[in-house]
């Protein structure tokens, strides 16, 4: 186990100069598999993500890219949606694309990507099962973009330790829980380490070699709280025993650690009394408002984070960040509203609340929230409506009140934690 002394300082080398890319949660939908129908509509109703333009989407992250001239992207998971084999191959296809052009890629899988049961194709009222992709069938689809290159791999999971360039350690986790997935059903979403991979990372990351490297995590999972009342409410969005996972991951010199899956853009940071300190650096997802994408840059001991978005896509050329809020928050909304009528809340008063949890959501998919007073306005809602909506109204306090640092234009000192 990983002890509680003072880590001692090892300077970055300080020749290190890198530049990346991250987005995340993708959730690359090919469009042969059905775009129209009932049966599709119903699925969107149900799950606000804008699947009928991620290709679109997509290709608008990779032109961004190579724009910008980086040596290498990170993908936290959720590559497609729930994890079609027509889907994850074509999304490899894009990835190509990009290491063709000399930028690296490295990625590791979401809960929706492995042995998913509920891949499928859409054709007017009706669904299809199709082809998944089991863990196997995922590392030789992604074998280029972490999987062959890798100077580490874990035989109990899809982790694997990376070094793309020397003094520079990519250490991709993986947490998803897709050995237990129902073959005919839904994905598990919470994520858990086994114990055989965290003892895998410890023995690597307490070495001597392992000291002379600067270290750069990506998994699907978070592994500090983004709000207040996360765990609480989203649990399966943290990863399990986070607060071992986190001391765990931060005594072994991992600092930073880029993960996805709530959708939101946010940045939390801990540091414990030893001085070993973690940020964990969630970016949004790529299908949901507001489409962001993070620019890294590494430079010995420090790494600035800069987030851009997607500002149009052929199909929605003007307004698409209007577009793609609205998108959201109707959506959100829409499906809250159902659910406070089923907890008997009267219509006016479920519509009046409903929209309230929609924008509190969006301001936290954006990152930088601004605290609301009061979290939800209760006005005119009767007695028995303020009964039923109390603990919602923690979850919009918690979601409006952000925790340290910013979010969104971040500087990271490596060696001692200070950001501005």
């Amino acid at each position: 186990m990983v002890g509680t002394s003072m880590p001692e300082e090892k300077p970055a080398p300080a020749d290190l100069q890198v530049s990346m890319i991250v987005f995340s949660d993708p959730h690359y939908y090919d469009p042969s598999l059905g775009i129209e129908g009932e049966a599709f509509e119903d699925y969107l109703n149900n799950d606000r993500k804008l699947l009928r333009e991620s290709p679109e989407l997509l290709n608008e992250v990779i032109d961004a890219t190579l724009e910008a001239n980086v040596e290498f992207v990170l993908v936290p998971g959720d590559l497609t949606k729930d994890g079609s084999k027509l889907s994850h191959l074509g999304f490899a296809q894009h990835m190509t694309e990009l290491e063709e052009r000399g930028v690296k890629v490295f990625v590791v899988p979401g809960n929706h990507d492995v042995s998913n049961g509920e891949a499928r194709a859409f054709s007017g009222d009706t669904t299809i099962r199709v082809e998944n992709v089991n863990p196997q069938q995922f590392s030789e689809i992604y074998s280029a973009f972490g999987y062959d290159e890798a100077v580490y791999r874990d035989t109990n999971s899809l982790s694997y330790i990376s070094e793309p360039t020397e003094g520079l350690w990519i250490v991709g986790l993986d947490a998803c829980l897709y050995a237990y997935n129902d073959s005919m059903g839904h994905s598990h979403t919470a994520g858990a380490f086994n114990e055989a991979t965290l003892k895998w990372l410890e023995e690597i990351l307490l070495t001597e070699e392992a000291d002379q490297k600067v270290k750069v995590a990506l998994m699907h999972h978070g592994v500090l709280e983004h709000y207040k009342g996360q765990k609480k409410y989203f649990g399966e969005y943290i990863v399990s025993e986070n607060k071992k996972v986190s001391r765990q991951l931060a005594d072994l010199g991992i600092n930073t650690v880029f993960t996805g899956h709530y959708h939101a853009n946010d940045i939390t940071y801990k540091q414990w009394n030893n001085g070993s300190f973690l940020f964990d650096i969630e970016t949004g997802s790529l299908v949901t408002y507001p489409c962001p994408y993070r620019r890294i840059e590494l430079s010995g001991d420090s790494l600035s984070i800069e987030t851009r978005y997607i500002q149009s896509i052929p199909s929605v050329q003007d307004n698409f960040q209007s577009y793609a809020k609205e998108y959201v928050v109707e959506g959100v909304s829409g499906i809250a509203e159902q659910t406070l009528i089923e907890m008997n809340l009267r219509p006016e008063d479920a519509h009046r609340l409903a929209y309230q949890i929609g924008d509190a959501i969006s301001d936290h998919y954006s990152g930088d929230e601004i605290p609301r007073d009061p979290p939800i306005n209760m006005e005119g809602v009767n007695l028995k409506g303020r009964l039923i909506i109390s603990f919602r109204k923690k979850l919009v306090k918690g979601l409006s009140n952000d925790l340290s640092p910013a979010d969104n234009h971040l500087n990271i000192n490596l060696q001692t934690g200070e950001h501005y």
